[in-house]
């Protein structure tokens, strides 16, 4: 039932039409995608014009789409184990259906993500779909509007008691994919078209140079302050990512392959399908001992156990360090970044290390080195007390 795309008959101009052609109960039905091209400029394979003119672009997208709005009418019916007759067919493709399960759907695309998404982004949309299903099942595709995202984030604040930034993360994941559905007809007008989400305010906690050197010397094992035996490779985890600059997604997956001359060398999952810029971090001896320390000798260097925990054991850590600040996973390259600022003032270099594309980013750190000057200078003066 695999949809095949293929051209019709050479018509006077030198053109042909193009179809997409599924077989369903052994009866054959081409779609017409409205799209004309010279055959010699179609490649059967790709099932895609060749040429890289926007006219083409915009071409080959509407190939995508009808092709999209296919297999979108297949895996309802297979989501609810139901035969579809060509006719049934013929007229979904023509009437898009809005009583689709909006959550099967969403499902369905998540799946198909996997192989061009982070596994930490794969995370996060599965655990919002739980989230949706938590709050009403099934969802319609029918009921997706205005109202319905108003009535999820009350849902979300009063019974879920998410924070601001917890609500935005939640609507901006749903956004993903009703600008998804919207590109494949499924959905007619956008939801989101009067609503404002907000802007998540970013984790910008970090460790000062005492209490990075504290958590060092809680890990080479301070008599003093001693953990549980379990969070021992977190900490471990937290300092590498630490000495690195490694956001999380980067952290779970770099091996050994990506170790050349004690120089870590690797594309960021985040920024990859934007742009192909390898990111060069020298490894420092306590990063270098850190390998060794998690003792495995090929494929992945360290094997976390999952974010959401991860962060979980980082507070406990934080709190065993008497450090009173809301650390997670991603405190650890703001922990790099700012102490690296402060010790280098190298703006330049440390753009590079964290693999950001414009240097207004790397200068957040600037900001906060600037921020936390202008506490410890009123914190001398109060302590001061010239007055006195």
């Amino acid at each position: 039932m695999k949809p095949i795309t293929t051209l019709g008959e050479k018509k006077k101009d030198g053109k042909c039409t193009i179809y997409i052609v599924v077989h369903i109960q052994r009866e054959k039905v081409r779609i017409n995608t409205k799209i004309f091209t010279v055959p010699e400029a179609f490649d059967l394979d790709k099932g895609q014009i060749r040429g890289k003119t926007n006219k083409i672009k915009d071409d080959n997208l509407i190939i995508e789409q009808c092709r999209s709005r296919i297999n979108d009418i297949l895996v309802k019916y297979r989501l609810k184990n139901k035969e579809i007759t060509a006719e049934q067919f013929k007229f979904e493709y023509s009437n898009p259906s809005t009583d689709i399960d909006f959550l099967l759907w969403m499902e369905e695309e998540i799946r198909l993500l996997k192989n061009q998404v982070g596994t930490r982004r794969i995370i996060k949309y599965t655990t919002i779909l739980n989230k949706l299903r938590e709050f009403h099942n099934p969802i319609s595709f029918s009921e997706i509007n205005r109202f319905f995202i108003e009535d999820f984030r009350g849902w979300c604040k009063t019974k879920k008691k998410n924070d601001i930034s917890t609500i935005s993360t939640n609507l901006n994941v749903i956004k993903v994919f009703t600008n998804r559905a919207i590109r494949k007809d499924l959905l007619k007008l956008d939801p989101f078209l009067d609503i404002r989400i907000g802007r998540s305010k970013p984790d910008r906690n970090f460790c000062n140079e005492e209490e990075f050197k504290l958590l060092w010397k809680i890990y080479k094992g301070d008599p003093e302050k001693r953990l549980k035996s379990h969070l021992i490779p977190v900490l471990r985890h937290f300092l590498f990512m630490s000495f690195t600059g490694l956001r999380i997604s980067d952290f779970t997956e770099i091996t050994f392959d990506n170790i050349v001359n004690n120089t870590l060398r690797l594309y960021p999952i985040k920024t990859r399908t934007k742009k192909k810029e390898m990111v060069k971090i020298p490894l420092c001896p306590e990063a270098l001992k850190l390998i060794q320390d998690e003792a495995n000798i090929s494929g992945r260097i360290f094997h976390p156990i999952t974010e959401q925990r991860m962060n979980l054991n980082i507070k406990e850590i934080a709190k065993v360090a008497g450090i009173k600040k809301p650390l997670t996973n991603h405190s650890a390259r703001h922990t790099f970044a700012t102490l690296f600022i402060q010790k280098t003032s190298d703006v330049a270099t440390l753009q590079k290390l964290l693999g950001h594309s414009r240097i207004e980013e790397t200068m957040v750190y600037v900001h906060i080195t600037e921020e936390n000057l202008t506490k410890q200078m009123q914190k001398f003066v109060t302590e001061l007390d010239i007055n006195n």
